[in-house]
């Protein structure tokens, strides 16, 4: 796979003319304004035409979408590795887990105090683990959306270079607002590789 692949950094709003793709299996071009409405019809592309959907597809159809769109700002390199040990991206399977899991916490607004909120984010900023531009997907994206709305009086601000939790893959301004009990059902048995010492997803 080529090492120099591209991913969405941004979809709040619509390159000129929109996103395309055309599914090299099928040589069908699929258009939509967004990214996160993008997605959904090539998969939904993809599966009736049974084509088998793997991670490694995902993060081609991302990287062929950003060179046939081509908007300057919208996509940046995709980091191959971030930290030595930690996963490059996330799978399907973490992926499903944590918006099942994830959605719970929006839906019945079950988050931590703000204060808590806070404090955590603190910890994020000066963690050496923080990353960003990891995202791209489209349930990411509609989790985000979904959040914003729900806290949008009080953001939880990091920079923007700097807004990903380099051992989950998590979106930090969601991340630091979700129960502890709630993260542990999406990451499911095996814990990331969180900072030792520093991390409060590791706090007793």
């Amino acid at each position: 796979m080529n090492n120099e692949l591209l991913t969405v950094l941004r979809d709040v709003n619509s390159p000129p003319g929109g996103w395309k793709y055309t599914v090299p299996q099928t040589g069908v071009t699929i258009t939509a304004q967004f990214w996160n409405g993008l997605l959904p019809q090539i998969l939904s592309h993809l599966r009736a035409n049974s084509v088998e959907i793997t991670d490694e597809l995902l993060l081609e159809i991302e990287d062929g979408a950003c060179r046939e769109t081509n908007p300057p700002g919208w996509c940046r390199k995709r980091q191959p590795k971030l930290v030595e040990g930690v996963l490059p991206h996330l799978t399907l399977g973490h992926l499903d887990r944590f918006l099942k899991s994830i959605w719970h916490t929006l839906v019945s607004r079950d988050f931590v105090p703000r204060e808590e909120a806070e404090r955590r984010a603190e910890i994020c900023r000066n963690c050496p683990l923080i990353s960003g531009g990891l995202g791209g997907c489209s349930g990411c994206y509609t989790l985000l959306r979904a959040s914003e709305k729900l806290v949008q009086k009080n953001p939880i601000l990091m920079d923007a270079d700097k807004d990903v939790c380099g051992a989950c893959g998590c979106h930090v301004p969601l991340l630091v607002w979700c129960k502890n009990s709630t993260l542990d059902k999406a990451v499911g048995e095996k814990m990331p590789r969180y900072k030792e010492g520093v991390c409060w997803r590791l706090e007793k």
